[in-house]
């Protein structure tokens, strides 16, 4: 289990789906109580859509993304408190610009993934 403590005073909104912060070197980040986003479903008109993740759904999603992506995001706790369940993951502090949605849509169709309709990358207000 991860104490809020280890998060208190120290994240900072990081958009919809985390608070984060960064600690030796890594960057931490801490779900909003009982939200994990979204995961990909099949439609009735049997056009993929986006519904909301369950935590096992969103673990997945790191998984994939270590062994897709390269990324290495390791789980380092989970903490339930009254106002829901948390997931807290851990990965390296990559230096560099912040992509734009062009090149984050280029990089993944050349690694073969493809856009579901309506949905959008980041936030809406990026």
């Amino acid at each position: 289990m991860a104490s809020p403590s280890l998060w208190d005073g120290k994240a900072v909104i990081g958009g919809s789906e985390h608070d984060i912060w960064e600690m030796n070197g890594e960057v931490w980040k801490v779900t909003r109580p009982d939200r994990f986003r979204w995961t990909v479903l099949p439609g009735d008109d049997g056009i993929p859509e986006v519904a909301e993740a369950t935590p096992l759904e969103y673990l997945e999603r790191w998984l994939n993304a270590n062994r897709l992506l390269g990324d290495n995001a390791i789980i380092q706790g989970i903490s339930e408190t009254d106002e829901g369940v948390q997931m807290v993951i851990s990965h390296p502090f990559i230096e560099g610009p912040y992509p734009n949605k062009p090149d984050i849509i280029d990089e993944l169709r050349r690694r073969g993934f493809m856009m579901v309709p309506r949905f959008f990358i980041g936030s809406e207000s990026d």
